[in-house]
């Protein structure tokens, strides 16, 4: 994370653009009524509507997880995800990597961002 504020400031026009779009309106004023600016931060009230914002608009999910990862175990990792819920999720499997697949094989992540994260799909997971 290089920027936890501006990543809210982020997720909040996100969540806000969402509610209009689907015209949810009673959940677009509760966002509108708590922005999160670079100035202001990241308002209480927001933090009170976050949450909600997030489930009901869906949150894609995507693991890259490596075999030989010890830092957070693949087992663990497997088992997390499988009690996830989420209108799309995806697990992807590092044969060659422990913790940081994006380092240890960057082809591979590079195909799973432009094939199935850039386009909210989940073909190339391992499983679903």
């Amino acid at each position: 994370m290089a920027n936890q504020l501006r990543s809210e400031q982020h997720a909040y026009e996100y969540m806000l653009g969402r509610c209009r779009t689907e015209r949810r309106a009673t959940l677009a004023r509760k966002l509108e009524a708590a922005p999160v600016t670079l100035e202001g931060g990241v308002p209480p009230a927001y933090l009170r509507v976050r949450d909600e914002a997030m489930h009901t608009l869906g949150v894609p999910v995507y693991f890259l997880h490596g075999v030989h990862d010890y830092t957070c175990t693949y087992a663990e990792a497997s088992t997390y995800f499988d009690r996830l819920t989420a209108p799309l999720k995806g697990f992807y499997t590092f044969s060659e990597s422990a913790h940081s697949p994006m380092f240890e094989e960057p082809d591979k992540v590079m195909t799973i961002l432009r094939e199935d994260m850039l386009h909210g799909t989940n073909r190339l997971a391992d499983r679903t």
